[in-house]
């Protein structure tokens, strides 16, 4: 009798007698090594690619907020998201880490009851790599890293008491 490569399984040849001890023992393995495929698939299944990272609401009425992005490790993500959850508003500018700097702006982001916004950072687990973010289009800054993107600031209009903002990284 031979045995298989990956499991050690019995292989009888032609002449070979047949034990049941060999063969009991064949299918316990089976059955062990089926149990833990399912186990396996089964804690994959409960595992999200997504981690909430933070999250901000507004007690009140609000004109402008930052999210602070300064203790985000860029390396551990492919994406990071940062979706609003309106209760009706107004358009808003996005800007990275200050406002008077109209080079790093994203553009208006739409903000009402029902649409909810979402800004995608493309950051491939690599924190040297440009800012390439989207909201509606696609935005590259070739003059600001990821290491580099401490805040976003979302001003230029009204964000209603209600509304808040989560954090999300992505894997």
């Amino acid at each position: 009798m031979t045995k298989t490569a990956n499991y050690s399984l019995p292989q009888w040849d032609g002449s070979d007698r047949v034990l049941r001890t060999d063969f009991n023992e064949a299918m316990a393995d089976i059955d062990a090594a089926l149990q833990a495929n399912a186990d396996s698939v089964t804690a994959l299944a409960g595992r999200s690619r997504f981690t909430k990272l933070k999250e901000y609401s507004f007690p009140s009425q609000m004109t402008k907020i930052e999210i602070d992005l300064s203790d985000i490790d860029w390396s551990q993500w492919d994406k990071v998201h940062i979706d609003g959850i309106p209760t009706n508003g107004s358009q808003m500018l996005i800007y990275f880490n200050q406002v008077v700097n109209q080079k790093h702006k994203l553009y208006l982001l739409g903000w009402s009851g029902i649409y909810m916004p979402r800004i995608t950072f493309y950051v491939g687990n690599q924190p040297g790599r440009a800012v390439m973010a989207s909201q509606g289009g696609t935005f590259v800054d070739d003059e600001l890293t990821f290491s580099q993107l401490k805040k976003v600031i979302i001003s230029d209009g009204h964000m209603p008491e209600g509304s808040y903002f989560s954090v999300w990284g992505e894997k």
